[in-house]
């Protein structure tokens, strides 16, 4: 190729025109990736489809549509060739006439997309992929299913008639399906901030645990794009204190509401002491002392503003303490960091009251003693922490946190105790404080959390596939008391997977208020069915299976180090190797100083002499997701095992329970059939009104031994937009608890990692009817 396009006669030769059809995108959508990828991950990358040329390649397909060439695009000026980041995305589609040029002259092999024909507005356009070359044909229809469409872009009579040419309207009354679009459009619901009256469980500990949490996975996003090209560019030091910055910014809003509640209670107890001195006072000194009380006021004034002022500092000082030392933020590590700051503050608050009363001890002489304690430093700081624990904000059950992304599905840790309780545990021994974890976590499965109206008590464990999809809702309890459907929301230690959006249901028949099932809507993309040997924390991944972690004693955790990585290292710090892994540390005189042993990303090794050494890989055949293993969540039944132990996992096999009809889709014909790819056995029968939309799903057989999701479409010439999405039935195998159809052998399971633990027998209102 190279010798053909890039000679010194190229730009002397006559080009060779061509046009031809792009054909089915099943012959060559795989050459791309929309994903982050390493460069190899696909036979090829960028915009390049694979096109039926006219006069070259037969009509008749003798030549098949994946076996003809790749061909590349030319894009104009305006667009950018990638180079520096410069560049904008090809919009060519399955169906589109292209003109342009072969590369490599006569040959005649490597053609090169110039530009596009417009399609006529009259063109009647072939649903499906023709048998034939060179037919008009919908891009909307084709090998891997129809495309979703949106109602303006579409003219329909009815049943059997054909889609509107897919360039522009020619359905007169266009416009006001168009408008109803847009009212649609305008009617999904946005986030309007709470007040500060309606705080809810947790108060401000809220607000101060939500700016740690992102502030360490900001921080920790950050170090980990220094392994990549654009963020090694980068100023890192400058956007870590970016993200200090604004996370202190947060917590000093949230912590100033406790500082001034409190000062609001410290002046009410001086004024209450002050008043009692003053009636102690013979009538004619009490004129002699209004200066004394004047002044004091103001110096426990000037203490609270000082503290207030301070808090900025005070707080920076502290987070930038812990941001290379904490990968993960559990809320024993929100209230750790939140008692030494309340610590701090307390005693700036003590030692301004002591300068106050001791002004007042100068004027009012001996009779402070008779004050009691409404005068007394100790009872007053001891009254904060009373104070504090009575002083309640409404609970409105309003949701405190928003993603533009997914909406309230963000989940904090569930506040146990608010500020009030941890300034309460200052007075306590140190010692009595449980360890708490802030370094690497296991990456695995998501939790999922059931919450809201007014119910407790359901679990349940997601069934992920090998590819990362959520396939389904293994009901564990189902709780009670829910008055209409609570939130099901899946939470992560690490960052692997998004999208999925899931409807509980729950039975509205017995009064219970239990969930009994679930409704996928989304089955999202890219979750880890079991633990691959991956760590992160606080929603970010930090290290991969075969990666090194170092933590120094100087600046605490580096970005992981991919294999073959030379590091440094000193005495004292501190590394995580992928397990079985064996590597030697040398000195500068090429020495050996320390053998270390992997022991797996969560165990810590110790260095005890400096020198350098060169970071392993996967050991084969070792470990969860290591090389060389077989995906253990696919399989055969083996013996069966009932869950029961939390981490643990149990095998299920899954048939199609249900089917939702996400679109109706519309001009679909009462012979079009339902196709299923893989169909494992599984029959559907569609059925469909007079408009030709699809209105029921039968299943004739639910088909049994599912491992993702197949793919479905209606097969036919002129219906589109129909959209059905499989319900499966989760059978766990050789489970007497559950409801249990017979599972035949030899079939496809799924193992479910057990994040609940021991399922409880099934109850009558917990079981969803088939």
């Amino acid at each position: 190729m190279q010798n053909n396009f890039f000679n010194d006669y190229t730009g002397l030769q006559k080009l060779e025109w061509w046009m031809g059809q792009v054909v089915d995108e099943k012959n060559w959508a795989g050459n791309e990736n929309d994903k982050i990828h390493k460069r190899d991950d696909v036979p090829g990358w960028g915009k390049r489809y694979k096109v039926r040329i006219f006069g070259r390649d037969s009509k008749r397909k003798d030549t098949k549509d994946d076996e003809l060439e790749m061909a590349e695009v030319l894009f104009p000026v305006t667009a950018g060739s990638g180079h520096a980041g410069a560049h904008q995305t090809a919009n060519i589609r399955q169906g589109a006439y292209v003109i342009g040029f072969y590369k490599d002259g006569i040959d005649a092999t490597e053609p090169i997309i110039m530009g596009v024909l417009a399609n006529n507005s009259q063109t009647r356009l072939s649903g499906k992929d023709p048998n034939d070359g060179f037919v008009p044909r919908s891009g909307f229809k084709g090998l891997n299913g129809d495309k979703p469409v949106s109602t303006k872009d579409l003219y329909a009579e009815g049943p059997s008639s054909l889609p509107c040419t897919e360039s522009k309207s020619c359905d007169p009354n266009q416009n006001s399906v168009s408008n109803v679009d847009q009212v649609k459009d305008g009617s999904v619901c946005t986030f309007i901030p709470k007040t500060r009256a309606c705080e809810g469980p947790g108060g401000e500990m809220r607000g101060v645990q939500s700016a740690i949490k992102n502030a360490l996975a900001l921080i920790n996003r950050i170090k980990a794009e220094t392994n990549t090209f654009i963020g090694a560019a980068s100023n890192l030091n400058s956007k870590i204190s970016r993200v200090i910055s604004d996370a202190t910014n947060l917590i000093s809003q949230a912590i100033k509401i406790t500082v001034d509640k409190i000062r609001g209670y410290v002046v009410n107890q001086l004024n209450e002491g002050i008043s009692n001195l003053f009636n102690l006072l013979p009538p004619n000194q009490r004129s002699n002392v209004n200066e004394a009380i004047k002044q004091s006021v103001d110096t426990l004034q000037c203490a609270f503003n000082k503290i207030i002022k301070g808090l900025s500092g005070l707080i920076e000082k502290l987070l930038k303490g812990i941001v290379d030392q904490y990968i993960s933020a559990p809320l024993c590590a929100v209230e750790q960091f939140t008692a030494q700051l309340l610590g701090s503050v307390i005693g700036n608050i003590t030692g301004g009251i002591q300068s106050a009363i001791s002004g007042l001890s100068s004027s009012f002489g001996s009779a402070v003693s008779f004050a009691g304690q409404a005068l007394d430093v100790l009872s007053i700081v001891s009254g904060i922490f009373q104070f504090l624990s009575c002083e309640e904000t409404p609970d409105c059950s309003m949701e405190d946190q928003w993603s533009f992304w997914n909406g309230p599905s963000c989940v904090l840790d569930k506040v146990s105790s608010d500020l009030s309780s941890i300034t309460n545990g200052l007075i306590s021994s140190e010692s009595s404080t449980p360890p708490c974890n802030t370094s690497q976590v296991p990456c695995g499965p998501p939790v999922i959390t059931i919450s809201g109206y007014g119910g407790s008590g359901a679990l349940a464990n997601p069934v992920i596939s090998a590819t990362g999809s959520i396939l389904g809702i293994d009901l564990i309890s189902g709780g009670s008391g829910y008055i209409s459907s609570p939130n099901v929301i899946l939470t992560q230690d690490c960052d692997n997977g998004n999208g999925a959006v899931i409807q509980s249901i729950i039975d509205t028949r017995s009064g219970i208020g239990s969930v009994i099932g679930f409704r996928i809507i989304d089955s999202g993309t890219g979750y880890l069915p079991s633990p691959d040997g991956s760590t992160g924390g606080n929603g970010i991944t930090l290290s991969g299976p075969c990666d090194t972690l170092v933590k120094t004693i100087s600046s605490g955790y580096s970005s992981a180090k991919k294999p073959g990585t030379v590091i440094n290292v000193v005495s004292g710090d501190i590394v995580y190797l992928p397990p079985s892994t064996v590597v030697e540390v040398f000195d500068s005189n090429g020495n050996i100083v320390q053998t270390l042993n992997g022991l797996g990303q969560l165990t810590p090794i110790t260095i005890t002499s400096s020198g350098s050494f060169t970071s392993p890989d996967c050991v084969s055949g070792v470990g969860i997701g290591s090389i060389g293993i077989e995906n253990p969540l696919i399989g055969s039944p083996g013996i069966p095992v009932s869950p029961g132990n939390p981490g643990g996992s149990y095998p299920v096999v899954l048939e199609i329970g249900d089917v939702v009809i996400n679109n109706p889709g519309v001009n679909y014909d009462s012979k079009d059939s339902i196709v299923i790819i893989p169909d494992n056995g599984a029959i559907l029968i569609p059925e469909y009104n007079d408009a030709g939309s699809l209105i029921n799903v039968k299943i004739e057989n639910p088909g049994i031994g599912f491992t993702e999701y197949p793919n479905i479409y209606i097969d036919s010439e002129f219906g589109i937009n129909a959209q059905i999405i499989p319900q499966f039935k989760i059978n766990r195998v050789g489970d007497l608890s559950q409801e249990n159809d017979t599972v035949p052998t030899n079939q496809q399971i799924v193992h479910v990692v057990d994040c609940v633990g021991k399922i409880p027998p099934k109850t009558t209102f917990e079981i969803v009817p088939r």
